[in-house]
């Protein structure tokens, strides 16, 4: 009888072939198994068959000279149908499934079969162990019981051999996945990094780009010598640049800062350093992982730039000066009474006047800013008293545009500040706040202590809040939001700009949230220390 094949026989040929042992080489680990399975039951033949498709082929063999036989004609292949138990055929002649098997009616053909299918996972047989005679005989128990435990023996090997494939698969994958990864790391323009959060910067793991941005090896790094990211960093950047990492972890943000370093020659970089702190599943502080990248160019271009810019600026406030004095005087009536087309021209002039001279003056901060010659005077400071001057410095803005400034109810917050640079970024705060709010808008401050021990000031207005593709360049120089509402809001786009770096020259930050109607914008000082 030509035997069927099992309901499974597609997954079953599946498990078969990715253990990739179809004709392969005798392992002596199998026929051992073999011939003490002809030993054990005392037949003089014993093969560990394998079902393949139109086959059976033969990883071991006692007894038998063929390398494979036909499938329809396989006691194997009616041994796997049922995989859970052993087939026992101890008379084939007298078997209805096997009496007209060739191999039967055969010369000296096969009359008695005992096979254990081989089962690796989920009832899938791909073979057996078998023992064979051509006399009928019968086994005993414990003939076949031990028959059974090296039929077990057989599938623990073919379960190394799998296991090892599998191994070796993912070591193959692995290897071409750490090629990929240097590959990348070898074309980045920069280096990527995992580092302690300590004062060292101590790395963990640190790319070989890093030879070239700093003339150290990567293994001066991380070998344990004396060389770390702290130690080559500009000093008089060192307290930016761990104020301004440590505030992003606190805040469970990523972090985007500039500084200088001392290469192993002695020249002087710019870096620039993306990066963000890796947290467990308690949400303790693993590590730091980031990408630095060299922007010396960069900024020898943007001081060239300053250097115009200041120059540029200078040699445009004298005349401006004169220009803006001399039509103060006219409109005054020095020149005798004017027109009223005369009088609408030249307060048009005046007010453009106004504007550039404002311009030039938020250029030349900036100028110095960045070149950090701004001498700020930090003093203990009341914020709800800072704010309520500020509030009515800006009320005669906020009363043309027709909205409300108020101050919220709350405790008294001392903090650490330049008072007349606050009253300059809280006037920037201000302004923008009425400017982009809609009429009959109210715009509220508060003052507060984080939870990280800072004090905060926040302006909440009720305007359309920050458009996703601004969000990248909101603090950035000359960045303004769409056309439509910067020609109706005015600004030289230098406004936040300046404050970012004012509130960083004063150890302090700036942020924003966008509302359900409106945005929220806030900056953070230190708290005077009692």
């Amino acid at each position: 009888m030509k035997p069927a094949l099992p309901a499974n026989e597609t997954k079953r040929l599946q498990s078969l072939y990715q253990l990739n042992i179809l004709d392969s080489g005798a392992e002596a680990a199998f026929d051992a198994l073999t011939k003490l399975a002809t030993m054990i039951c005392g037949v003089p033949m014993s093969v560990i068959s394998l079902i393949d498709a139109d086959r059976q082929w033969f990883k071991s063999r006692q007894g038998i000279s063929d390398s494979q036989t036909s499938r329809e004609v396989s006691f194997c292949a009616h041994a796997i149908l049922q995989p859970d138990q052993l087939l026992y055929v101890p008379d084939a002649t007298a078997d209805s499934r096997f009496a007209d098997n060739p191999q039967v009616l055969a010369e000296n053909g096969i009359r008695f079969y005992a096979g254990v299918p081989l089962v690796l996972e989920q009832d899938l047989a791909l073979g057996s162990l078998c023992v064979v005679d051509t006399e009928k005989r019968q086994l005993t128990q414990e003939q076949l019981t031990a028959l059974q435990l090296l039929a077990q023996q057989a599938i623990e090997l073919l379960k190394a051999r799998k296991l090892a494939l599998d191994n070796q698969h993912k070591s193959t994958l692995l290897q071409h996945s750490e090629q990929r990864y240097r590959s990348m790391l070898e074309n980045l323009p920069g280096v990527v990094f995992r580092c302690r959060n300590d004062e060292q910067w101590s790395m963990l793991f640190i790319s070989d780009q890093v030879e070239q941005l700093t003339g150290y090896r990567a293994d001066d790094f991380t070998g344990g010598s004396n060389v770390n990211f702290n130690q080559i960093t500009y000093i008089d950047d060192r307290p930016k640049l761990q104020q301004m990492v440590q505030q992003a972890l606190q805040q469970r943000q990523g972090y985007d800062v500039e500084y200088r370093i001392l290469t192993r020659s002695g020249q002087l970089k710019w870096l620039q350093e993306l990066g963000r702190g890796i947290y467990d599943k308690d949400g303790n502080l693993q590590y730091l992982d980031g990408f630095i990248w060299d922007i010396t160019e960069r900024k020898e271009v943007e001081l060239l730039k300053s250097q115009f810019v200041s120059v540029v600026s200078h040699e445009l406030r004298t005349p401006l000066t004169s220009i803006n004095g001399s039509l103060g005087l006219v409109l005054g009536g020095v020149g005798g009474a004017l027109s009223d087309a005369a009088r609408q021209m030249l307060t048009i002039a005046s007010d453009n006047c106004s504007r550039l001279t404002h311009l030039i003056n938020d250029l030349l901060d900036i100028e110095k800013l960045m070149a950090g010659k701004m001498t700020l005077y930090p003093e203990p400071l009341a914020a709800r008293a800072a704010l309520a001057q500020s509030l009515a410095h800006n009320k005669p803005f906020a009363d043309n545009h027709h909205c409300t400034l108020q101050l919220a109810p709350g405790a008294e917050v001392w903090l650490t500040a330049d008072k007349m640079r606050l009253e300059q970024v809280l006037t920037n705060l201000l302004s923008n706040a009425v400017k982009f709010s809609p009429p009959h808008s109210v715009i509220t401050v508060t003052a507060s202590v984080t939870a990280q021990g800072q004090a905060e000031i926040a302006v909440l207005d009720q305007g359309p809040g920050i458009a996703d593709n601004f969000k990248h360049k909101l603090f950035q120089k000359f960045s303004q939001a769409e056309a439509a509402d910067s020609r109706q809001a005015g600004g030289t786009g230098l406004g936040l700009a300046i404050c970012k770096e004012l509130l960083e020259a004063m150890q302090g930050s700036i942020g924003y949230e966008n509302l359900p109607h409106g945005c929220r914008f806030y900056i953070q000082l230190p708290l005077v220390k009692v």
